[in-house]
């Protein structure tokens, strides 16, 4: 009854967007400012979408909420075809590169060598830890404090069958594969996570706060650091953050799984451009030296004269798609992704190393600004009482060293020793 009444306040709420955004749109095109044609196509598009979409009944399908279940199954998709591509086309490269000069076209029968084979393990070693850790993140608990309400209602309506936390609501899992909802893991997990001590500040003022809180939506007594999140509407121990990439909460329980993906999808990239780097270079220069250094060909897809994409496509199915296009599309795919998954590393080692959470870290940001702002000082952070070093904070995120490189889901609470009283 209460998702029907959330559906049935949603119609007024896209019309009401509709109309502002048509009156924007007119007093736009009366106004003497530069009107940007391309900009208001697209918002008057979106608005009118999200209208037909909720006015046509089409939202009681909740496709709105499928595709973000979907993503993680992308994801997957989008490493399998890298790999894929690595084994069926750049795996020739390599063995050019590697086992015949000068480089030969043609029977590569007579070109093996070692680094054949150490590439091909390198590659599929990363490859597996990449997808077990993305996978693991995805359907592992992040860690819920349930109400005692929620458990009961749980317990009357399984009738012995296993519940399961649902995909379509962001709450884990893929598609149509749900996390498991495991009532007895979750009450154990909430236990634990209150017994672990934090140290004291001698002024009494912390950050993070070592109180209890009450969730008004959930109803419950939570533990400290436990936020409420509004996408998948639970309340998750150590929130840090909602990813759309693996359609669930990143919390106490699967942080270190969330950042070994992060880890090995760093190592996977950057590896895949140290490879690729000398056959991509040739190809840039002979590009360069026949053409010029120009950014759009005569089929006007850029500097490095990719085929159009159904081109592409049709190499693809029929079998024969040629190295060098691989080359030109997967280079500055890895290059990119590379780039922006160094980044995201290294800003949750800065979390970890502090002893906070991607939530806790905007909150003492917006009070540093909120500080400046009011009284031009800068804002000096309290204690934080879960604070062990950046030694140990680092072995309580990542886990013990001797299991980082193998595909094993490691518990929070193994190998820690927390600061007493």
């Amino acid at each position: 009854m209460q998702h029907n009444g959330e559906n049935e306040t949603v119609n007024p709420v896209y019309e009401e967007h509709w109309n502002e955004t048509w009156i924007r749109f007119n007093r736009a095109l009366r106004s003497r400012d530069d009107f940007n044609a391309f900009q208001w196509v697209y918002v008057l598009l979106k608005a009118a979408l999200g209208l037909v979409y909720f006015k046509t009944g089409l939202h009681r399908l909740g496709i709105h909420n499928f595709w973000r279940s979907c993503v993680p199954a992308f994801g997957v998709g989008l490493i399998a075809s890298v790999l894929l591509s690595y084994f069926f086309n750049l795996r020739s490269v390599i063995i050019h590169r590697w086992c015949c000069v000068p480089p030969i076209t043609g029977d590569l029968s007579g070109c093996r060598c070692w680094w054949v084979r150490f590439h091909d393990i390198i590659v599929l070693y990363i490859g597996v830890m990449i997808i077990f850790h993305y996978i693991s993140a995805t359907f592992r608990s992040p860690g819920v404090a349930l109400s005692q309400d929620y458990i009961q209602l749980i317990e009357k309506k399984r009738d012995g069958k296993e519940m399961e936390w649902k995909a379509v609501n962001s709450q884990g899992g893929c598609c149509f594969l749900d996390s498991v909802l495991d009532v007895n893991s979750e009450t154990k997990r909430v236990l634990e996570y209150k017994e672990l001590k934090v140290s004291r500040s001698e002024q009494g003022e912390t950050f993070p706060g070592i109180k209890w809180t009450f969730c008004g939506k959930c109803g419950i007594k939570r533990p400290p650091r436990c936020h409420h999140c509004s996408t998948c509407n639970r309340c998750i121990l150590r929130f840090d953050h909602h990813c759309i990439w693996l359609n669930n909460c990143v919390g106490y329980n699967n942080y270190r799984s969330f950042l070994l993906t992060l880890f090995f999808l760093t190592v996977g990239c950057w590896y895949g451009v140290a490879l690729l780097f000398p056959p991509f270079y040739e190809l840039l220069s002979e590009e360069i030296k026949e053409h010029g250094l120009r950014f759009l060909f005569d089929n006007k897809t850029g500097i490095l004269s990719i085929p159009p994409t159904w081109k592409l496509l049709c190499s693809i199915s029929s079998g024969g798609l040629d190295p060098e296009f691989v080359i030109k599309v997967i280079f500055p795919l890895l290059a990119s992704i590379g780039l922006l998954q160094a980044v995201f590393l290294a800003q949750h080692v800065m979390y970890v190393v502090s002893a906070l959470t991607t939530l806790e870290y905007k909150v003492l940001l917006e009070k540093q600004y909120q500080s400046l702002a009011e009284r031009c000082d800068v804002y000096t952070a309290p204690h934080n009482p879960f604070n062990n070093g950046w030694h140990q904070n680092l072995r309580l995120a990542f886990g013990p060293a001797a299991y980082i490189f193998l595909p094993l889901s490691v518990d929070p609470t193994l190998g820690k020793t927390i600061k007493k009283d």
